[in-house]
Parts: structure tokens; C-alpha cells; sequence
């Protein structure tokens, strides 16, 4: 983990998809919908005082509380709510710098080591997207999740590509007319990163969280 703020703005962990999808997420769409949202709201606090670890209880707790001022003007508080996914539902979180944009750079010679696990590899980062969570996105932070089933689709290509074995394929890509030393070492330690926490979510039959925030 870097040490300077805007080297670390780039978050992934493993997410307790069922907490997620059968807890948290029924909650917030019932008090953002606006059904019996004081019922769902207790419901919500309940939950999130049963966690374990009392500094992560203790901070949902304190975010929910802003959640709640905001329902009571009949707004949201998305930052707030994102927060709260995280402190309840993400374990194993790994912050490290956005190479997104330079890996892509890098993915003609990703088909040139295996067209078929590259294809896999590139439409799940090309399509997290898809994955958005408007109501944990404030306008400085786009929050995503990925489900189980989807992480076993793709943890065999992750898992063929080791991020040694990438960095190799980068430094020497046209001669090394590409991607200097130093920028190879910082794709292949970020992209380290996503496979760890893919081959994690995959062994636990969890879901995969990403966070990327503006600063």
C-alpha cells in the first residue's frame, strides 16, 4: 500500500456478496424507496452492530448516522452509504495506484500470449462499468461489485497469468519500445493485485469490490 494519498486511489477487496445482496441491499433499496424507512433503517443498524470488529462497526454506526439525517430531509448521502458497504461488507482491502488505462495499453500482446484468456481478462475490466453502484457513488468515488458467479468465470484466466509472467511480456514487447522497466513493474504489481483478490473471492465464493476515487 502506497503511502501518499494520490497513489492509492485505486481499491479493490473481497465482498460478502451475501451480506450485500440479501442484507444490506434490500435495506437500502426499502429506505430509498421510501417504504417504511424508519422499519428498515433499525434494520440496518441492527445489522451493522452485529459486525465483529469493533472498529468497523463502530465507523458503519458513525456513517449511518449521516445516512439518517439525509433520509430525514428526504435526500441520500451516497459517500456515506458507500462507506458503510465497505466497513460492512469488504474484507481482504488492497489500495494501490489506478494502472488501468496502462494495462489496456498492454493487451495486444496479452492475445499474443493467449487470445482466449485475454478476450476473458479484457471484458471483465472493460466492463465494470456495468457493475456501477449509483447509490454508493458520490461524485468523487465510483463503487462497483462483481457476483460470485461471475468471478468463477473468469478466475481461470487470472489465474494462467501470473503477474511475473506479465511483467516479462511488457518489458519485452517491441524490444522494449513500449513499456520502460519501471512502467512494466507498476502494471504487473497492480495487476498482482486484482488477481489476488480475484483468486481469493473465487476460493471463498465471494464477489469482488472496486473503488476508484478521484484523489
Amino acid at each position: 500500500m502506497s503511502d501518499n494519498a494520490s497513489d492509492d486511489r485505486f481499491c479493490i477487496g473481497v465482498l460478502d456478496f451475501e451480506a450485500y445482496d440479501k442484507r444490506m441491499l434490500p435495506l437500502v433499496e426499502q429506505i430509498r424507496g421510501g417504504r417504511d424507512k424508519a422499519d428498515a433503517l433499525n434494520e440496518l443498524r441492527t445489522f451493522l452492530t452485529g459486525l465483529k470488529d469493533k472498529t468497523r462497526r463502530e465507523d458503519s454506526l458513525s456513517q449511518l448516522e449521516r445516512v439518517e439525517v439525509a433520509v430525514q430531509s428526504s435526500r441520500w448521502h451516497r459517500s456515506a452509504a458507500g462507506q458503510i458497504l465497505e466497513f460492512a461488507c469488504v474484507e481482504e482491502m488492497t489500495r494501490t495506484s489506478d494502472e488501468l488505462e496502462r494495462f489496456r495499453a498492454g493487451m495486444d500482446f496479452i492475445y499474443l500470449w493467449d487470445e482466449n484468456h485475454g478476450e476473458i481478462i479484457h471484458r471483465f475490466l472493460a466492463f465494470l462499468g456495468d457493475h456501477t453502484l449509483p447509490w454508493a457513488s458520490p461524485g468523487d468515488t465510483w463503487r462497483a461489485v462483481i457476483s460470485p458467479t461471475q468471478i468463477a468465470e473468469v478466475f481461470e484466466a487470472f489465474d494462467a497469468l501470473s503477474p511475473r509472467a506479465l511483467k516479462k511480456m511488457l518489458v519485452n514487447a517491441e524490444d522494449g519500445g513500449v513499456f520502460s522497466p519501471e512502467e512494466a513493474e507498476a502494471v504487473s504489481s497492480w495487476y498482482g493485485d486484482v488477481r489476488r483478490i480475484v483468486r481469493l473471492a473465487h476460493r471463498q465464493d465471494a464477489g469482488f469490490f472496486i473503488a476508484v476515487r478521484d484523489s
